[in-house]
């Protein structure tokens, strides 16, 4: 049943949240940059959340640390098929889903109600904590998950608010019409900057860790953004999306075709890239790889999906088939019409206790 705002449930506000800057231990620079923007706006400094550098040596070390915690899933373990040019990609995967992970974990340790996530080539343009405030959350009051700046935002409008609604109910038609699972322009893509709400996000990490087929040359949001449309298919996640042309941030860390497009139509970020990340803008994205091949087969599958993917047997179409996922662990607390009907939290501590326990189908510890 939906996780439905609560008497009691904390809304949003900066003064309970915690920030967090993805960033490399060298990118000194980059990260002071990104708190001195959260200064001048009377925002909370950022903690630096350590970026992963994979190589050749470390790759298979960090991914099995991340397997074995049931951060990623027993698929994208066994997933070797890639070069050095999808290290950026695996390793900015890495870093924000143990991010997410240790969020969940210690949040009895700490006050914050919420996260603000941000990568460190992010640029908040004028006003930018104002306008979270007021024009993104303050509507949200079920809000699990907004992300504050994708690419193709779809959902359904808000009224108050210039994020939109993840709905499950809508079709995407590269995931539901059997196209090419090559080219896939998913939406909601990009993870610069982003709000968990963190008292549920075990139900996002649960997702995750039940990912099956997951290839590392599909980088975290385009998972998270099929996930996100699946929870709120499930009624189990809220979630909202903010397109980035609405947007009061940017993320700097991009090529001169962007770039001379932003001087030409978005001057304001244009102007806030030039004098915070001048190092990075228009160079290129330091993460995902564009070179010929350097593309994500989607072919995975995440829980509670509306559409489950099928190949067919010449290995070149993706058909799809309207169903619900029965790997659901949650799907008694649904389905189960003699049952009692379960609180709103029900499906949160279901979800704590499996990563308390790593217990997913691939685990070595096997599910109990």
């Amino acid at each position: 049943m939906p996780l439905q705002s609560q008497e009691g449930q904390q809304r949003f506000s900066w003064a309970s949240t915690c920030v967090h800057i993805i960033s490399m231990p060298e990118s000194g620079e980059q990260f002071a940059s990104v708190n001195k923007q959260l200064e001048l706006q009377s925002l909370p400094l950022g903690r630096r959340w350590p970026g992963i550098r994979v190589d050749a040596n470390s790759i298979e070390h960090e991914v099995k640390d991340a397997e074995a915690k049931c951060i990623v899933p027993g698929s994208y373990l066994k997933d070797r098929n890639i070069t050095s040019l999808w290290y950026g990609t695996v390793g900015s995967s890495l870093a924000h889903l143990k991010l997410l992970h240790h969020l969940q974990q210690q949040q009895t340790n700490e006050t914050c109600d919420w996260a603000a996530v941000f990568a460190d080539d992010t640029a908040l343009l004028p006003g930018f904590g104002v306008w979270v405030t007021q024009s993104v959350m303050h509507a949200l009051a079920n809000a699990d998950f907004v992300n504050l700046l994708t690419v193709r935002a779809w959902g359904k409008a808000v009224p108050g608010s210039v994020a939109m609604r993840v709905d499950g109910g809508m079709s995407w038609p590269a995931w539901s019409t059997g196209r090419s699972a090559i080219r896939v322009r998913s939406p909601n893509i990009l993870v610069s900057g982003y709000i968990v709400r963190r008292s549920t996000l075990a139900i996002l990490l649960d997702a995750f860790a039940r990912t099956s087929h997951w290839s590392r040359r599909c980088s975290v949001d385009l998972v998270l953004s099929r996930i996100l449309y699946a929870l709120a298919s499930a009624d189990l996640y809220h979630s909202y999306t903010v397109d980035a042309t609405r947007s009061r941030m940017g993320h700097c860390a991009v090529s001169t075709l962007e770039q001379a497009e932003w001087e030409a139509h978005f001057p304001e970020r244009d102007a806030t890239c030039s004098t915070w990340h001048p190092q990075l803008y228009g160079r290129g994205s330091r993460s995902h790889t564009e070179a010929e091949g350097g593309v994500c087969v989607h072919d995975f599958q995440v829980p509670y999906d509306r559409v489950r993917p099928r190949q067919t047997e010449d290995g070149k179409t993706l058909v799809t088939v309207e169903a619900r996922s029965k790997k659901n662990p949650h799907k008694q607390l649904i389905t189960d019409a003699n049952s009692t009907t379960p609180t709103p939290l029900t499906a949160v501590e279901s979800a704590m206790e499996d990563l308390k326990h790593c217990r997913f189908e691939h685990s070595k510890k096997g599910t109990k």
